[in-house]
């Protein structure tokens, strides 16, 4: 029995050296002997003769380094638009498609035909990527939006009273050939 274990802590002393030795910069004997607080003392001896005397609290080995958290960008959602907040009766659609196009200088004729053609004068209106009463795109509603130097958000695409200030200029800046159908 006894040279059973002489044999083990034979091996686990040449498996420890060749551990420290190989690995000098990963484990060290600064980590080891910097420990003062010790809890097993460990004499491996071969025959008679000490070979090593190991002074260990633990031995940490780590293959894979342990991944950092990378934080992850919060993304705050936009708001969509209720419905009833964009409602309006009729009257206060005439009297906008009246305001604006005296504002711009267009025939109310004109842009009351393309928000019918367009949308039947519905303002919550949306086939695919257009929506609103006239069918503007997102980036056609943003880049008019900007050159009017107002708020570009698209959901305000749905809002009667904007959409029909934003056709106006648009009208009033490129013509029809943004609505070629609907404008004949």
């Amino acid at each position: 029995m006894k040279i059973k274990s002489k044999f083990r802590y034979f091996g686990i002393a040449i498996l420890l050296l060749f551990i420290s030795f190989a690995s000098v910069s990963v484990f060290g004997f600064y980590s080891i002997s910097k420990n003062a607080n010790y809890q097993s003392e460990e004499k491996l001896s071969f025959g008679k003769v000490p070979v090593v005397t190991l002074y260990l609290d633990y031995i940490l080995i780590s293959i894979t380094p342990t991944p950092t958290l990378t934080p992850m960008p919060t993304f705050t959602p936009t708001p969509t638009p209720k419905i009833s907040e964009f409602q309006a009766s009729s009257s206060q659609i005439e009297e906008w498609f009246k305001r604006y196009s005296g504002v711009y200088s267009i025939d109310e004729n004109l842009l009351r035909k393309i928000a019918y053609c367009e949308s039947g004068y519905n303002s919550q209106a949306q086939n695919g990527l257009y929506a609103g009463m006239y069918q503007f795109s997102s980036s056609s509603w943003i880049s008019a939006r900007r050159t009017m130097g107002l708020d570009d958000d698209p959901n305000i695409r749905y809002n009667p009273e904007e959409s029909i200030k934003t056709a106006a200029f648009k009208l009033s800046v490129n013509g029809t050939g943004i609505w070629p159908n609907c404008s004949k």
